[in-house]
């Protein structure tokens, strides 16, 4: 049975959205709500057109959602990437791979 591609799209954003409210949820949490103020913020974008010396007034809050929604989930996928190993409860610790001299 061959799967749709946009079956498949869905399927990996729900693995990867597993994944990241597993190993990091606030961090998946708050790229989601930058993700909702990104869109709020483009449509300021296009319904107001109000500019600030030089440049449209939505612009600096449509970059600080981007930024912000990129650097969460690029940390989430760090922090997934780093415990996928085994971690388990509250009292486990994250050891580091150190240099050898």
């Amino acid at each position: 049975m061959k799967m749709s591609m946009g079956s498949r799209l869905l399927q990996l954003w729900r693995k990867a959205l597993a994944v990241g409210l597993a190993c990091a949820p606030a961090l998946t949490t708050l790229g989601f709500l930058m993700a909702a103020d990104l869109v709020l913020c483009l449509f300021g974008l296009v319904v107001d057109r109000r500019v600030i010396t030089g440049a449209p007034a939505w612009l600096k809050p449509v970059k600080f959602a981007l930024s912000t929604m990129i650097a969460a989930w690029s940390f989430a996928f760090c922090i997934a990437s780093a415990t996928s190993g085994r971690v388990s409860g509250a009292g486990s610790t994250l050891s580091w791979p150190q240099p050898v001299h």
